[in-house]
Order: C-alpha cells, then sequence, then structure tokens
C-alpha cells in the first residue's frame, strides 16, 4: 500500500491553516494475504475492496513524528521538469522513506508517538494525534516493529501527510490506512514411519500382511477461521478444504484413519473434536477389496461456498484454533495378496483448497515399497524331467532359531493355509511349529512358486518326495531380491531329487545293463584270484 498523501498538493506552506492543536484519529487495518496484491493507493476511507481479506493480530506498529525532518526535505529543493507538486511531494515521500527503512536510523529531531499492537480485528488505533501544532500540518510515518511469526515479511513504512481529505474536499477526522503483509507459505509433506513413529526414507521392503503407517503434515492456514459478509451473507474464507490418498498400483489395502494431532502435541487426539466437520471416504478398505483396488481415502472438510451456510461457518471455528500449526493426519496402509514381486508400489497425496474463489494445491509422496518372490522347479537329477508332488516348507532364521512360514487368508484359525494359494494368501505368520507351516507342493509341471516375501535369505525344506524318488536331506537356500520373481531360466532354482536307490531307472533295459556289468566285473575277478593261485603253487 502506497504511503498517504494529505491534501499538501500545492505545498505544505500553501494549505489553509487548521485549528491550533486540532487532533486527528488514525487507525490501521492490518490485513493478511496469501500473495502480494497490487499496490494501491490509500484513500484514507474504509476501503471495502479489502474487508473481505483476513485480519492479522498481534503486529506492533509505531507511530513517529516526522514533521520537522519532512518539512525540512520539502524546502530543500523543487519540483523538477515537469514534476508538479503532488508529484514532488510524492517523490520525497519515498525517499525519505527508502533512507530510512526502519526506525533505528530516523534522525534524532525524529519524535515517538506511540506502539500499538493489533487487536482481534487487525485494528491498531492512534487516538488524538495532534493534526496542527506550532503552525505547521504534522506529518508521521508508521511502521511495523514486530510482526508474527507466521508473517513472511514487514508491511512497509506508511507516512501520512496532513490533512487528509475525501473526495468531497472535508478533511477527514478518522483516517484509515491499510497495511498488508505477505504470511508465509504453509508447509505440506508426506511421511512414512516405523512403529517407534520415526520417518522412513529410500524404498521398503515389506512382506504380505505389513501394515505400513503414513501421516501428512500441514500448517493450517492463518485465516482458517476468517468469515466475511458479501451480497448480505456470511460466508467463510475457504470454500474447500480436502485431502486425498492414493496408491498407483493393486497391492495395499486402507486400514483405517489413525488418529489427528498437532505436531506439538502428539498424544491428544483431535479426531473427537473434529469428526464432524469432516468426512472420510475409504477406498479398498481392507476386508473390502476389490479386484485391482487401489487403496487410499479422501478426508473433506465440511467448507462450502455458498453464504450463510452454517456448517461451512462451524468447520472454520472448529479449526481456527490451530491457525498457523501444524496437524497430521496418521493413517494406515496393508500389503495384500495383490503386491506382485519387484513392482514398487508408491504412495501418493494431494491437499487442494479454495480460498475466495481462488484454487490452491500441494502435493507429495512417500517411499516406495516392494515385495519379492521366487521360482523353483523340481526336476529329476538324471534327466530333468519335471515331478509333480513333491512337498515343502518354507523357513528363514532369526537368531538362533528356525521360523516355519504359516500363510493365511484371515487373522482368524480358519484362515491358516494348509496349502499354499498365493492368490489368498494375505498374511505371513513366522511360526517356531514345523507341523503348523504351510505346504508347498509342486505342480504338474514341477513349479513352485512363492511370493508376498520381504527382501532377504530363506529356504525350502522337502518334508516329501515325490513318489520313488529319495527325500532331500538338505535344505534349498535362497535369497529374495530385485529379479529373483523372473522367468528367466537362469532366475528359476532347480531342485533335483534322485531315484530311491541311486538307480537312474527302474523297469527298463538300462538295470539289465548294469547288473550284467555288475557280473561281469565279478566273473573276471574270481578268474584272475584262481589263475593267481595257481602260479604261486
Amino acid at each position: 500500500m502506497l504511503p498517504l498523501l494529505g491534501a499538501a498538493v500545492s505545498g505544505l506552506s500553501n494549505v489553509a491553516k487548521a485549528a491550533e492543536n486540532s487532533k486527528v484519529d488514525i487507525v490501521l487495518h492490518k490485513k493478511a494475504f496469501a500473495t502480494r496484491p497490487d499496490e494501491q493507493q490509500n484513500t484514507g476511507e474504509i476501503m471495502p475492496e479489502f474487508e473481505s481479506a483476513a485480519p492479522l493480530k498481534g503486529a506492533l506498529f509505531t507511530a513517529y513524528n516526522i514533521t520537522t525532518d519532512f518539512h525540512d526535505l520539502l524546502e530543500d529543493g523543487e519540483p523538477t521538469g515537469n514534476e508538479d507538486m503532488k508529484a514532488y511531494i510524492q517523490r520525497r515521500m519515498q525517499e525519505f522513506v527508502a533512507a530510512h527503512k526502519d526506525e533505528t536510523n530516523l534522525p534524532e529531531s525524529v519524535t515517538k508517538v506511540d506502539s500499538i499492537k493489533t487487536d482481534d480485528q487487525g485494528l491498531a488505533k492512534f487516538t488524538e494525534l495532534p493534526a496542527y501544532q506550532d503552525g505547521k500540518h504534522q506529518v508521521y510515518i508508521f511502521y511495523e516493529t514486530e510482526n508474527p511469526a507466521e508473517v513472511a515479511e514487514k508491511s512497509s513504512p506508511m507516512i501520512v501527510v496532513l490533512p487528509v481529505k475525501n473526495k468531497q474536499e472535508q478533511v477527514l477526522s478518522t483516517i484509515h490506512l491499510y497495511p498488508k503483509n505477505i504470511i508465509n507459505d504453509v508447509e505440506y509433506k508426506k511421511e512414512m514411519i516405523d512403529d517407534q513413529g520415526q520417518v522412513l526414507e529410500g524404498t521398503q521392503h515389506v512382506q504380505v500382511g505389513d501394515k505400513i503407517q503414513y501421516y501428512l503434515e500441514f500448517t493450517v492456514p492463518h485465516d482458517i477461521g476468517h468469515k466475511y459478509e458479501k451480497d448480505g451473507a456470511i460466508r467463510t474464507q475457504f470454500e474447500k478444504f480436502n485431502f486425498s490418498d492414493a496408491v498407483d498400483k493393486p497391492g495395499l489395502s486402507f486400514v483405517g484413519l489413525d488418529k489427528i494431532v498437532a505436531s506439538d502435541e502428539l498424544e491428544t487426539n483431535l479426531v473427537g473434536v473434529l469428526k464432524d466437520h469432516f468426512k472420510l471416504t475409504s477406498k479398498n478398505l481392507v476386508g473390502q477389496e476389490k479386484p485391482n483396488g487401489i487403496a487410499g481415502f479422501d478426508l473433506s472438510f465440511n467448507f462450502s461456498k455458498d453464504g450463510d451456510n452454517k456448517e461451512s461457518q462451524s468447520t472454520a471455528d472448529a479449526l481456527s484454533p490451530y491457525a498457523n500449526k501444524k496437524l497430521r493426519i496418521y493413517y494406515t496402509l496393508q500389503v495384500n495378496e495383490e503386491a506382485m514381486p519387484d513392482e514398487a508400489i508408491i504412495n501418493g497425496s494431494s491437499w487442494t483448497w479454495t480460498r475466495q474463489g481462488t484454487d490452491g494445491s500441494m502435493t507429495d509422496k512417500a517411499p516406495e515399497v516392494v515385495t519379492g518372490g521366487k521360482k523353483f522347479v523340481k526336476i529329476d537329477g538324471t534327466n530333468n524331467a519335471t515331478l509333480e508332488g513333491a512337498k515343502f516348507v518354507l523357513t528363514k532364521k532369526t537368531g538362533e532359531k528356525t521360523l516355519y512360514a504359516q500363510f493365511a487368508t484371515s487373522k482368524e484359525a480358519s484362515g491358516i493355509q494348509n496349502e499354499y494359494h498365493a492368490e489368498t494368501a494375505k498374511y505371513i505368520n513366522w511360526i517356531e511349529e514345523k507341523e503348523s507351516a504351510t505346504t508347498f507342493i509342486s505342480g504338474e509341471n514341477g513349479k513352485i512358486e512363492v511370493r508376498g516375501l520381504k527382501y532377504g535369505e530363506y529356504q525350502l525344506v522337502e518334508t516329501k518326495a515325490p513318489t520313488g524318488y529319495s527325500l532331500l536331506k538338505e535344505a534349498t537356500p535362497f535369497t529374495v531380491e530385485k529379479g529373483t520373481w523372473s522367468e528367466d531360466e537362469a532366475m528359476v532354482t532347480k531342485i533335483k531329487n534322485i531315484p530311491e536307490g541311486g538307480l537312474p531307472s527302474t523297469g527298463g533295459p538300462g538295470i539289465v545293463l548294469f547288473l550284467l556289468a555288475g557280473f561281469l566285473v565279478m566273473s573276471g575277478g574270481a578268474v584272475w584270484f584262481k589263475f593267481s593261485r595257481q602260479a604261486t603253487a
């Protein structure tokens, strides 16, 4: 807002004398803006175009009387070129402000008048200021000497040259000024956290059934509770205030909203306070998943663009105590059976709002999550024929313990899978009892697959060999990492079985040849032994 040039457009010395010791009130209307508005000249009167802007409480303004110094500055020069007196005075005002950007370097002759902090309505009222004194029209400068934490920068100094007249050439006894501030940008971020609440960074390796907690953190705008009158109706500053969260592919389920808290008071759940002021829409809710479902949620606060909307006004009032604070929305997702190995799932979110008809938005995303898997083929160790019916259990080491994988379709005991089916395996329990572990069985083509595993080291332990084959004495170790789910032959682990007795086959000519060869060897040995004894004798 530009400094206020008074009626002295033809030179202060030519302005008609006012009553000696006359007084004037100067009222500052402190307004806060998210973006810098266009420069406008103060008129000295109420300016309706700014009445809908949110007031800013807590800004301290200090007024100084600069009458003597400003008169001296004017008299120490004159208009130049085509410059009229109004333009000359305006230039001198700008020069004074440029030379004294803050109150710390004002001339010693300047007198401090008062310091006043803006109230709930953003008003700082300087009353009964001398308007004409010692034969001079008074000149004042106003500095914003303290500003609230949410303010990005102080407003510019304002000079008022008295007297100030309205359009009807009437001298104003009350002058209204509109210093404006730009508020610090709101912040928004999305984080993934561990069981201790610590932020996780980088790709996270998970297994089916794992729960993953996130939070959205946002700065509540300073004017969230502001209401104003327009077209005869009371309206809220915000017309929309929404959050939307979604993953980029199937593989996760939405468990639920955990809590809403202030970042500086994490133990106090605000859901109870705010629950009547927002609507939550779940997507791919756990237990109600749809094929290829996309997990997430929409949370919309009950703001409206309609005037006199009681629900919108109530929502503004409910959020008002948290203005300038950071709130967090905590929620949980769960890895489900549709998570495909090595396919990173990214969880993104957006915050959108409408403030007096102007839209705004911010977005962020959390680290990606990835599951792994492994493929095997059961074959005959002598001829590579695929083998059906081999049974295995899956194990991993945890310290000195060997744990066995028990897959389940639900948390209930009835949901435990005796035989592994990837399409319905929603959970993994790692247990110590081998007898209760889920069994993997090689199919007609000898294939065995397991997915939904966290990257790491595992073993397959054979519990039953195919009919006619020896049980493997050693476990089959394997690693789950990026690429191990591949169909590439080099990545598919071959598990070989040898026929019982170690024979290459049964019932065919091979066994006859084997026995015949043995007979010939034994016969040859006997002949040699007999010949050897005769020679010795």
